[in-house]
């Protein structure tokens, strides 16, 4: 049950999961070129096997479970998944509005059905195994359209023998109905009958817990549409709509630090294909685990982007069913990056199966996001910066200024006053000119210039502080140069990184004492926006992207120049309503930003031995204690059970409650040194 440290780190996470060896003899029946599936190993292996399936090309046995392949003589090889399929056969075209790709009424919907289990019968214990299954009805459905619905199945077959999650396949409907409660996975069971819904039901009644991908239940044995009601009365998930109008809506942003999604960084992108007729629905649920937007994250105010939820609900007789639905079909699998896709399918399979798991949070106690404000000086500093920084001091924020050398005598008296006020003070460039495409060895001279213009004029700012570069205009070379001159942080673009959180530069040259930082602008800039349109039209889609950046637990680099255009009504709309959001997102300057997330490398982690009561093991690096408040995030195996740290020769750190699905180990003042802790669990309070 080993988890990872450092989570925020995607390849040190999957690194640490089984590898694919199991797969070897599987491998062989794929049609690969001769010669290329023998060196196939680990991630890249369930890459080229989802291809293969995918693209229906021979039969795929993987042994274990009972086999479904046709037996009669008179059965066709299925094409896959990758075939031309005629318009709406999954989706009418009454289902979705063709301008918004909003879901219209069905006039007919589907209910889901009473469990037929008693409300006084005792809960069952609940079994950790996976439950596959391939539904004969929706089996049928795909033939039609010369699919094979079974590719579905064997992806997941796939993913769950590779990382050794115990598990069936099952085809027929009554294995459901007697299995104990445990985990169903229903992979893009777009036709079920009416046996079927209420099998998933009664499962869902007697504690099992559902894993539903794409569409479940939109249409009946008859392949006659029947809507989404199912769906929302089953699984508590109400379809708002899908992708079908918007052609660049193709990335899913996970969300940081979630009990099903914590593998991938804060706003991650993953990428996914655009498979016409395989468009990804948007959602609405209790709780929210990933988004879809475009590769800008462009908001539009009022249009929900959920494309993936979680929950858990208690049931009348007392037990406790979880359900996770992922907007997308397996179909699109196959061209995103499958360490993403592992790692939040992965994340999905140990919380619907209860398995403790244990994640560095992002952001230190309490706070689940950050944000700084930063103004770069577009010209000469004077007096009228002072009342944007007066507004600034009054949310308990201090900005950073970032600062052009060029008749820097000009701007000194400001620049100082700002700074004895506590707002910091970074480099900007030695003149308002961008880097990108100039040689490497005058860009080298102008980064000289600017620090020794700076130090001419007596300014007191720090060899090491931060650096944005005029417009982002940078290239590899002005990010070689950053790397190895020792700058605190690099402000940058937002695709210095797809996610929403800061990146640690490892290496460097001989002169730098810490890792760089990179600060990436995870969305625009107010006065960007407020330039391409009506101001307060723009300040709704700004607040839009930053409540956005706030749930997600991302990073929100709050951006100026100095001396705004910005009306003075306008900006106290902005500051009101970062100072709203100031209980969860962590308002502080970018220098202490980066300062937290080079302390964050300090810390590592393992959870190991017993599920029940397992032991928590953090080593902590360096000279000093923890300064700030790092915390250890752990699911919690039943919805508000307590968590109690025990044990260990180091003080207990102390316990908080996150939500109902996850408590914080807080590690504040952490000696560096081993420390072991036991985690017990309490169960949730009768209610």
């Amino acid at each position: 049950m080993a988890q990872p440290g450092r989570t925020h780190t995607l390849n040190q996470y999957l690194n640490r999961f089984p590898s694919v060896s199991a797969l070897g003899m599987s491998m062989n029946r794929i049609c690969a070129p001769a010669g290329l599936v023998g060196p196939l190993r680990g991630r890249l292996a369930l890459a080229v096997a989802s291809v293969a399936i995918l693209a229906g090309c021979g039969s795929l046995t993987l042994g274990g479970g009972a086999s479904d392949a046709p037996k009669d003589a008179t059965s066709r090889q299925a094409p896959g998944l990758m075939g031309e399929i005629k318009p709406n056969f999954f989706a009418p075209a009454q289902a979705f509005n063709p301008k918004t790709g909003d879901a219209l009424p069905s006039a007919a919907p589907w209910v889901a059905p009473a469990p037929l289990l008693s409300a006084s019968a005792p809960a069952a214990a609940f079994v950790p195994e996976v439950l596959v299954y391939t539904s004969p009805t929706n089996r049928s459905y795909f033939d039609g359209a010369g699919l094979d619905a079974r590719i579905n199945t064997r992806l997941w077959e796939i993913f769950l023998r590779k990382y050794r999650f115990p598990h069936k396949l099952v085809t027929d409907i009554a294995a459901v109905e007697s299995a104990p409660a445990s985990v169903l996975v229903l992979p893009s069971s777009v036709a079920l009958n009416a046996r079927e819904r209420q099998a998933i039901v009664d499962f869902q009644a007697k504690g099992g817990s559902v894993l539903a991908t794409w569409m479940t239940g939109v249409r009946d044995e008859s392949g006659a549409w029947r809507g989404f009601g199912y769906m929302e009365s089953a699984f508590q998930v109400k379809v708002v709509g899908s992708t079908i109008a918007a052609k660049d809506d193709n990335f899913i942003n996970t969300w940081g630090d979630s009990p099903v999604t914590h593998a991938l960084p804060a706003g991650q992108r993953v990428w996914t294909e655009r498979a016409k007729e395989w468009y990804p629905l948007r959602l609405t649920g209790a709780n929210v685990a990933a988004q879809i937007w475009d590769w800008s994250r462009t908001a539009v105010p009022g249009k929900v982007t959920t494309a993936m939820t979680y929950d858990e609900r208690r049931t009348p007789n007392g037990a406790s069913s979880r359900t996770v639905v992922m907007g997308w079909p397996e179909r699109l699998w196959m061209a995103s990056d499958p360490k993403q896709m592992e790692g939040i399918v992965h994340n999905t399979m140990t919380w619907l199966l209860r398995r403790p798991a244990a994640y560095l949070a992002a952001w230190p106690h309490p706070y689940r996001s950050a944000a700084a404000i930063s103004v770069y000086t577009a010209d000469f500093m004077n007096d009228n910066d002072m009342p944007f920084a007066l507004s600034v001091e009054k949310l308990g924020m201090r900005a950073t200024y970032y600062l052009v050398s060029f008749e820097f005598s000009k701007s000194e008296k400001t620049a100082k006053q700002l700074q004895s006020r506590g707002h910091e003070l970074g480099f900007m460039a030695d003149k308002f000119e961008g880097f990108k495409d100039q040689p490497a060895a005058d860009q080298a001279r102008r980064i000289q210039t600017m620090r020794d213009e700076l130090k001419k004029e007596g300014v007191p700012i720090a060899d090491d502080a931060g650096f944005f570069a005029p417009m982002d205009s940078v290239d590899k070379n002005t990010s070689r140069l950053l790397a190895e001159q020792n700058f605190d942080f690099h402000l940058a673009f937002m695709d210095a990184s797809d996610g929403r959180l800061p990146v640690i530069v490892q290496g460097g040259g001989p002169t730098r004492a810490k890792p760089l930082v990179v600060l990436p602008r995870t969305q625009r800039a107010p006065e960007e926006m407020m330039a391409e349109g009506d101001e307060l039209e723009s300040l709704k889609i700004f607040e839009t992207e930053l409540d956005v950046t706030d749930k997600v637990g991302g990073f929100a680099a709050v951006h100026f120049p100095n001396q705004t255009l910005i009306g003075k009504e306008t900006q106290d709309e902005l500051f009101g309503f970062l100072n709203a959001r100031r209980s969860n997102m962590w308002l502080s300057t970018a220098g202490r930003v980066s300062d937290w997330w080079r302390e964050r490398e300090r810390v590592s982690f393992n959870l190991s031995g017993d599920a029940n009561s397992p032991t928590l093991t953090v080593d902590v690096t360096g000279t000093q204690p923890l300064r700030y408040p790092a915390r250890i995030l752990i699911n919690l195996p039943t919805a508000g059970a307590g968590l109690r740290v025990s044990g260990g020769a180091s003080v207990l750190p102390s316990v908080a409650r996150v939500d109902g699905f996850r408590a914080a180990v807080v590690l504040l003042g952490l000696m560096p040194g081993r420390h072991q802790w036991q985690i017990s669990f309490e169960a949730p309070a009768a209610r």
